[in-house]
């Protein structure tokens, strides 16, 4: 794996692409996530397996309208120029205004994207508008909607086991950073760095008493297998199915401390747990839930 994708221009290349497919220019185009980081991997083939993480900010919701449509109607030739660059996972695109920009919760996506963001074209003065939110101002639900996304790819990699392996394996260890993510929030802290996030989360392992389940070895070895694939020099990888059950068994760990800060240690039941969890969810997330959205 590498972290370097085979032309370093290609971000900005897939900007200006986008904008001569929805016709009109952007007041500014972000980069956020893995790419921001320099974190971003490519397989042994030259194409990008990180997911693009790109905000559009648009000049008012007249203009963002507008280009949203036309992103929504256009989808089969933005997915060809996105492959033809050399990317193989998903553009996670946003449609944004300035002033949605300054109204975006404390999330841990917030936060990085104000400290790391990159203004690829465009006015750079956008970034100042999101908000400068403290790691202790994001919320519980916010924290476990974090872990609840992971899942997501959890579940995803055990179904790519068998198709494509080397997908299944970026996705394992990513929910491995993720899980450093979630423990580190547990003191409040958010290291933008993934080796400093994945020492800040060992130290939590040692100190907290909520993350006493937790396999400490097999996350150890989880995160050091992380930071060799996104730094681009893996030893010998350990066997697809042994890896996600350590990550599996990491993440309902790391989900039982989440959900005990959260206040809900009183039910020693998973099931309960999760029962509870559901009765303080939003309006808006058990309306979306029950609509199946």
């Amino acid at each position: 794996m590498s972290r370097h994708l085979p032309n370093p221009n290609s971000i900005a290349v897939m900007a200006d692409r986008l904008a001569e497919l929805l016709d009109e220019a952007p007041l500014a185009f972000l980069i956020g996530g893995s790419f921001a980081r320099g974190e971003a991997v490519r397989d042994e083939t030259g194409r990008s397996l990180s997911d693009v993480d790109a905000w559009w900010v648009a000049a008012d919701e007249r203009s963002r309208a507008r280009v949203l449509a036309r992103w929504r109607a256009r989808q089969l030739p933005i997915r060809s120029v996105m492959s033809g660059l050399g990317f193989g996972a998903p553009l996670e695109l946003s449609f944004v205004t300035p002033g949605s920009l300054a109204a975006l919760p404390a999330r841990p996506g917030t936060l990085e994207l104000r400290e790391l963001g990159v203004v690829v074209r465009g006015d750079v003065r956008v970034l100042s508008r999101i908000p400068a939110w403290r790691p202790r101002d994001i919320s519980h639900e916010e924290r476990l909607l974090l872990l609840e996304n992971r899942s997501f790819e959890l579940l995803a990699a055990r179904e790519e086991v068998r198709t494509d392996a080397t997908h299944a394996r970026h996705r394992v260890l990513k929910v491995a950073t993720e899980l450093a993510t979630s423990i580190t929030l547990l003191a409040d802290e958010l290291p933008f760095e993934l080796s400093v996030r994945v020492e800040r989360a060992r130290a939590r392992l040692r100190d907290d008493p909520r993350l006493s389940g937790a396999d400490v070895p097999a996350l150890e070895r989880l995160w050091a297998e992380a930071i060799a694939w996104r730094i681009g020099t893996p030893n010998a990888p350990r066997a697809i199915d042994e890896l996600w059950r350590d990550a599996a068994r990491g993440w309902v760990a790391v989900w039982q401390a989440v959900t005990e800060a959260a206040g809900l240690g009183r039910f020693a039941d998973p099931l309960a747990r999760v029962r509870a969890l559901a009765r303080r969810a939003s309006l808006r997330r058990r309306l979306r839930a029950a609509l199946g959205g």
